[in-house]
């Protein structure tokens, strides 16, 4: 039987909308500016949605004690990859659950902020009720980094919207919110009171919210450039350029200026990275750009079909050893194959993980800082067992 398809690509989405409030609440005309451009996706977005779409099936069948649908193909990847998320959540509901009977847990529900966003409305992945707890999960099935649950935007409105719907049948005090990264082992948790969370849309959304829902406003850069549809903008493109044309010589630099550039080097970067590939992709439709071609990158042979040239070599006489290299399975590799607790317990002592080399953080990272001297006596006692 094959899964039934929730259609989570077609949902309507807000001018300003939750996913995208980081951005447009620092940069209020990006709001209005990125409907000019046209709305894309990627592979990467549709087995997201893809997987939002399988965590909820999973959910829903749990919830009203079915089947889940029989996943096939990469739809059976998506479920395994899912399945921490999908035990994280059935545990958090059966712990609300044995303190209180009157839990109840929705599944995708549309929650409406418009109060403090004009037109604004979102889809909470979960909501969970629990006396007067409102706990708010979202999950993001993404590999890159790791998303903090701490005075998060998305979450937040999800959280006003929740209250907004919920507010009058519950005696909502404790606002618990939840970001989910299965396929980082992430899990954040950040909490705040029902009125904290009133007086932040209040007072700190719909000034800005009313500003860009009418395009005004100041444009500002920052991270969330990355994720806006502008990616290309003037504004962006004349601070990245007076940044670098205003200090060409990094000796020249005092020690307080080289910490403010430091912290803008990864917007430039990410800016320079956004010109070379809508650059290439404009030319690969064929708009011409004056002084640029592409050309064939660095390629690297590789054989059309290994089993064939194994076949070929052996019936020449080769031994296997002599065409195939014996490779012991890479860390990652071995705990899946013979699994985390057996791996833990087997090879436990025979595992060390050597001190990454030294990268530049800001002082809000969460890594311990690098002490050199520290790592010299680590290694001295390393040696010395």
């Amino acid at each position: 039987m094959a899964a039934d398809v929730i259609n989570h690509t077609g949902r309507a989405h807000a001018v300003l909308s939750a996913s995208a409030a980081n951005r447009w609440m620092h940069c209020p005309p990006s709001a209005r500016l990125a409907e000019r451009y046209p709305q894309t996706t990627s592979s990467y977005a549709e087995e997201g949605t893809r997987a939002h779409e399988i965590a909820e099936q999973c959910l829903r069948a749990f919830k009203d004690g079915t089947s889940e649908p029989v996943y096939e193909g990469d739809d059976l990847r998506i479920r395994g990859e899912l399945q921490p998320y999908i035990d994280w959540i059935v545990e958090t509901y059966n712990e609300y659950k044995d303190k209180s009977t009157d839990t109840i847990m929705l599944l995708e529900t549309r929650v409406d902020f418009s109060d403090v966003v004009p037109d604004g409305f979102g889809t909470g992945d979960v909501i969970i009720i629990s006396d007067a707890t409102l706990h708010i999960i979202d999950l993001k099935f993404g590999k890159g980094v790791p998303v903090d649950a701490n005075l998060n935007p998305q979450l937040m409105l999800y959280a006003l919207g929740a209250l907004n719907l919920f507010g009058d049948l519950y005696d909502i005090n404790l606002v618990r919110m939840t970001i989910n990264q299965p396929r980082l082992d992430h899990i954040s948790t950040s909490f705040a009171s029902a009125a904290e969370i009133r007086h932040w849309g209040d007072h700190k959304v719909a000034p800005v919210a009313q500003q860009a829902y009418e395009g005004k406003g100041e444009f500002a850069c920052g991270d969330w450039c990355r994720w806006c549809p502008a990616k290309n903008c003037r504004h962006r493109a004349a601070v990245n350029q007076k940044l670098i044309e205003d200090h060409q010589d990094p000796a020249a630099l005092n020690k307080k200026e080289l910490g403010v550039i430091l912290r803008q080097l990864g917007q430039v970067k990410s800016w320079m990275d956004t010109l070379t590939s809508y650059a290439t992709d404009q030319i690969l439709q064929g708009n011409e750009i004056p002084g640029w071609k592409l050309v064939e990158g660095r390629s690297i042979r590789k054989y059309v079909d290994e089993d064939k040239v194994a076949e070929k070599l052996k019936a020449e006489g080769y031994a296997e050893a002599t065409i195939y290299e014996k490779v012991l399975l890479g860390i990652t590799k071995m705990e899946k194959a013979i699994g985390k607790k057996l791996f833990a317990d087997l090879l436990g002592d025979l595992v060390v993980k050597p001190a990454g080399a030294p990268t530049l953080a800001p002082e809000t990272d969460k890594r311990k800082e690098y002490n050199p001297q520290l790592q010299i006596l680590e290694e001295m006692e390393i040696e010395e067992e």
